[in-house]
């Protein structure tokens, strides 16, 4: 395997140059020790970004937070996804209901669905911190 290096100056934040595939490395290259290059994109891997850092070597950092359009953007996604995995349990439950079946869900454990549902459509508009929301609602999704 051959050497890897890091050039700072390729595009905005840098980026590696594999000796064998580059046909020329640049003297702005750093050489990256193959144990470096792995943990650095095991990081990336993780959700970090890559840098340069003022040595020219690269650096980690955290992914900036989203804020305006993009944060509720992520929000509603997030949002929606919930409202998906819930879908089923509306609709069964209004089937079994139509059916004059007995029903899965008892009528207060439906209402309490209903009313969380609507908290969710409700939650962009009425949202102070989108990002914080967005984290919380996937800790949902998760669970």
């Amino acid at each position: 395997m051959g050497k890897v290096f890091f050039d700072p100056t390729v595009g905005e934040r840098g980026g590696f140059l594999h000796e064998g595939l580059h046909p020329a490395i640049p003297d702005t290259a750093k050489e990256i020790p193959h144990e470096a290059f792995d943990a650095l994109l095991a990081a990336q891997g993780a959700g970090k970004e890559i840098w340069p850092g003022k040595d020219g070597f690269p650096e980690l950092r955290d992914p900036a937070l989203p804020t305006g359009e993009k944060a509720l953007a992520n929000l509603r996604e997030t949002r929606n996804r919930l409202l998906s995995k819930t879908d089923t349990l509306v609709n069964r439950h209004r089937d079994e209901r139509d059916l004059g079946e007995k029903t899965t869900l008892s009528d207060a454990d439906f209402s309490a669905l209903l009313a969380r549902r609507q908290e969710l459509r409700d939650l962009p508009s009425k949202s102070q911190d989108p990002w914080s929301d967005h984290m919380a609602l996937l800790g949902q999704l998760r669970a």
